[in-house]
């Protein structure tokens, strides 16, 4: 079973299943383990919530029992934790000992405990026990720097770390911890909401696409850039969760937990027994399972509505495409797009913009937006991309307000009654009258995350 499973995950449900197939065929049967069947047997407690079978548990002696007299301490005086070595970046995060580690079969995994370190020091003295109770039992004494080279680990095999020079991600537990400190003791931290972040957390993420595109692999100063804007952009994510763990609503660790597990149910071909031939393959598969998860029944739903005008109708249009509705190249887009501006101007000389034709906005990304706003040096002269009061976009809703945000949800409340919104002025279907800052003309800026400003030629 070791030997052809590929996980040990699929190692334990393969026992399991033979193990269940023989007490259906038998009526009964024993199971014997090494130690106690309590102490990190994952197919006993796999087995202990199985709900094809009754498991009756025998206690045993523990290889814990052995080595605490091999170490000579006390467990609960010296407040011992026990860390499975295949989970140790996780479960040991923001620990610095005393730690025992078991499950350190090989080497492989005392080279992945090892490197999950980052700022240990390397002489932190380290006890490798193996064999306890055998008569090959060996203790050895060694530093940190040579875990994964002192000796060759076997299924017998347990590692004691008295103290790290450095908590276990270390770095990612003092970010948290200053995103705390500064939310509870800083005056300007303290006024901030998820609503009066949208801003940043939006400038942030154009700062980052500006770092990646002025990466140069001759320039190592351009990865500094790229390091500085990835950190302002991850201190927002850490803002957010913390302003939600306040309100006791999520917290950081729930996120990450979150995304975790969904890149993994949308891995079947990584983690289940899907096979998948190209990344058109992933991809689809992707769609399937997130429309399954989101019980989604158009192909419009799941595009964000926050986007900018020219974004959104890029983004429907996007969608279009994955079923075939699309011009097979960008000569059938413009006759459409002079089509389109011929009925808006006879709409607007009637004065009657209320019935301009939805399809102005989609026309427009398919055949003249560019893909990238930097390799084409759009908009021209750092004009703002959004829509004009003259646009079909401005004047289907009617309204006379200068908000870019209100230019926003007019296009919005064009593109179908799945993604209705209104234009502030008249309300008229609003469910969720919600008051977004600007996102075209706000500069106001934290003051913790820029220390300096580089200039940018992309409009923000």
């Amino acid at each position: 079973v070791y030997e052809q499973a590929d996980t040990f995950a699929d190692v334990y449900a393969t026992i399991v299943d033979l193990l269940v197939a023989a007490a259906v065929e038998h009526g009964r049967v024993v199971y014997a383990v090494p130690g106690s069947p309590l102490i990190l047997e994952r197919t006993v407690a796999r087995l202990r919530v199985d709900p094809r079978v009754t498991t009756i548990v025998h206690p045993a002696m523990s290889f814990l029992d052995l080595v605490w007299p091999a170490l000579d301490i006390d467990p609960v005086e010296t407040r011992v934790r026990l860390i499975d070595g295949h989970d140790f970046a996780s479960a040991a995060a923001g620990d610095g000992g005393p730690l025992l580690i078991a499950h350190t079969h090989a080497d492989w995994v005392l080279s992945d405990i090892k490197l999950a370190v980052e700022n240990a020091t390397g002489d932190e003295p380290v006890v490798i026990l193996q064999g306890l109770g055998t008569d090959d039992q060996r203790v050895t004494h060694t530093v940190w720097a040579e875990l994964d080279r002192a000796v060759v680990a076997d299924h017998l095999t347990s590692v004691y770390v008295p103290a790290l020079g450095a908590p276990v991600g270390n770095e990612l537990v003092r970010f948290h911890q200053l995103a705390r400190t500064l939310r509870e003791q800083c005056p300007w931290d303290q006024e901030q909401t998820h609503r009066t972040l949208v801003t940043y957390l939006l400038e942030e993420a154009y700062e980052v696409v500006d770092a990646i595109q002025a990466l140069d692999p001759d320039v190592p100063s351009t990865d500094d850039d790229l390091l500085e804007e990835l950190g302002d952009l991850l201190y927002q994510v850490e803002f957010h969760a913390v302003i939600a763990e306040q309100e006791g609503r999520f917290t950081m660790a729930d996120v990450a937990q979150h995304v975790h597990d969904k890149l993994v149910r949308r891995h079947p071909h990584v983690f289940g027994d899907v096979v998948v031939g190209d990344s058109d393959d992933v991809k689809r598969n992707w769609d399937a399972i997130k429309a399954t998860e989101k019980q989604r029944t158009s192909v419009f739903d799941g595009v964000p509505n926050s986007q900018a005008a020219l974004g959104y109708a890029a983004a429907v249009q996007g969608k279009a495409r994955k079923v075939g509705f699309d011009w097979p190249d960008v000569d059938g887009a413009f006759p459409k797009i002079a089509e389109e501006t011929a009925e808006l101007a006879e709409a607007m000389a009637g004065g009657d913009a209320d019935h301009v034709p939805n399809s102005r906005c989609a026309a427009l990304p398919n055949g003249s937006a560019p893909a990238s706003p930097a390799s084409s040096g759009w908009p021209p002269n750092g004009a703002s991309p959004w829509a004009t009061p003259s646009s079909p976009c401005w004047t289907r809703c009617g309204t006379t307000s200068s908000s870019p945000n209100d230019q926003v949800r007019a296009v919005r409340r064009r593109s179908g009654p799945a993604s209705r919104r209104p234009c502030r002025s008249t309300g008229r279907g609003d469910r969720r009258d919600r008051s977004w800052p600007s996102l075209a003309t706000s500069t106001a800026r934290s003051p913790h995350w820029r220390r300096r400003r580089r200039p940018s030629t992309t409009a923000r």
